[in-house]
């Protein structure tokens, strides 16, 4: 009787193969999803929400928009007969929003939903760009006030009484020298001073009128 044994290569291929199949069996992805009169049963595991939501349209006959925008994360989740809403609620947590169009009446479908439209928000880029130069302030003219200009004494409107606006001072202007005033004349200014020959003056009692000179009278005569 002679026995026959197998390589040992072969083998050790067979044991590892026998070693990696339930691994790969216990980390497979899962879902199974019923939807009955609105009630909504569900297990899933290592499942995105957008492959839960494509077997959800497949089953209650549901028109799913924007689910391939939402975020590739895996999930495992069990829901047992909660409402199609509060599952819905569940599942786009993480969604920006969402519309839910109940399906019009006599309409077939398993889902009470004929619609669902998903709104998410844009991711910001990665490297921001270049943020542009700030703008130059504004140029301001500097207005003279009006106080400076308001004649003295006059009050702005809706000045309390009592209340007096700071007037301004005016710039300090250089003097001039004082001039010296005229020596005072002596007497009166209306006489003349006498000549030198002794004759008498003419004098005039208001300016502008002459006085006739005074005549000598002729010597008297002997008899």
């Amino acid at each position: 009787m002679r026995t026959v044994l197998a390589p040992a290569p072969v083998i050790f291929r067979l044991v590892v193969a026998f070693a990696v199949l339930p691994t790969v069996g216990a980390g497979a992805q899962e879902i199974a999803l019923s939807l009955n009169q609105g009630r909504v049963s569900l297990v899933a595991r290592d499942a995105s929400v957008g492959e839960v939501l494509a077997e959800w349209a497949r089953l209650g006959d549901t028109l799913v928009l924007n689910a391939d925008k939402l975020a590739n994360e895996r999930i495992t989740l069990t829901l047992e007969q909660v409402p199609e809403a509060r599952a819905l609620e569940t599942l786009l947590r993480a969604a920006t929003g969402y519309v839910a169009a109940p399906r019009p009446a006599g309409a077939s479908g398993a889902s009470r939903f004929d619609r669902i439209l998903i709104f998410v928000s844009e991711s910001a880029p990665a490297r921001a760009s270049a943020a542009p130069a700030p703008n130059p302030p504004p140029m301001t003219r500097q207005v003279p006030s009006i106080s400076a200009i308001r004649p003295p004494g006059i009050q702005p409107a809706g000045t309390p009484p009592g209340l007096q606006t700071p007037q301004a001072v005016p710039p300090a202007l250089p003097l001039a020298p004082p001039v010296p005033a005229p020596a005072p004349m002596q007497g009166n200014p209306f006489l003349r001073p006498p000549s030198p020959n002794g004759e008498t003056p003419q004098t005039a009692p208001r300016p502008g009128i002459i006085m006739p000179s005074p005549q000598t009278p002729p010597p008297n005569r002997p008899e």
